[in-house]
């Protein structure tokens, strides 16, 4: 049993530096520097659907400005961060008003996600969607407090009124401990750098889960 286990993390540890040595993905330019953003790329191809004239898309809780780039074609407004704006109270914004409505790392900063979401739930258009990043091994980034981390199943209970929910993961061992050792403002060259650069993404250790909801 020990020797399977030393195997096995042997030729996975094989696997990431064969994975570092290699040139970073296509597309892999200035906007997704951090390692954190390694799962850009991958969501950016969940919202290619979404980009289309006459759509009207908002984005809640402090912009990166990264996912503006990959909606060009919408109608894309920011809204102000909180505590001016909280999603968990909108009572400013019209019921129905919007297509799409986008939360990057946001949720598990809510002291009631429940509430939050059903508060976008009322301000999509029937048939709109709900897009949201959240962390799951990550450490505790409080700003101003961090208060949840999500499942899979988490995330399903959490949307549980809208009428479909598909989620995505990115993560591998690797990079959580790079992370969780480093920070967030760790770069892709410097994880490389480690010998500790890895795109797998291995199911029972993932970093980020996002996911679509539509009401």
């Amino acid at each position: 049993m020990i020797a399977k286990i030393f195997f096995e993390r042997s030729f996975f540890r094989a696997k990431v530096a064969l994975d570092s040595l290699c040139p970073l993905p296509a597309g892999t330019g200035k906007i997704y520097e951090r390692y954190i953003r390694a799962y850009y790329p991958l969501l950016a191809k969940d919202l290619e659907q979404f980009n289309r004239p006459g759509l009207k898309v908002i984005e809640f809780g402090g912009s990166n400005k990264i996912l503006t780039n990959f909606l060009p074609e919408v109608t894309y407004e920011i809204a102000p961060n909180y505590p001016e704006v909280d999603i968990q109270n909108l009572r400013t914004y019209p019921e129905n008003g919007y297509d799409l409505v986008l939360l990057d790392q946001i949720l598990e900063h809510v002291e009631n996600p429940f509430r939050a979401v059903e508060e976008i739930r009322r301000i999509l258009k029937p048939g709109g969607s709900m897009i949201a990043a959240v962390p799951f091994l990550v450490y505790i980034h409080p700003t101003p407090d961090d208060f949840w981390r999500f499942t899979e199943s988490g995330i399903r209970k959490l949307c549980e009124n809208f009428s479909r929910v598909d989620v995505r993961a990115w993560g591998n061992r690797v990079a959580m401990q790079i992370i969780n050792k480093y920070g967030f403002d760790i770069t892709m060259r410097q994880a490389k750098a480690l010998l500790g650069f890895s795109y797998r993404n291995e199911k029972n250790f993932p970093i980020i889960y996002w996911f679509l909801a539509q009401k």
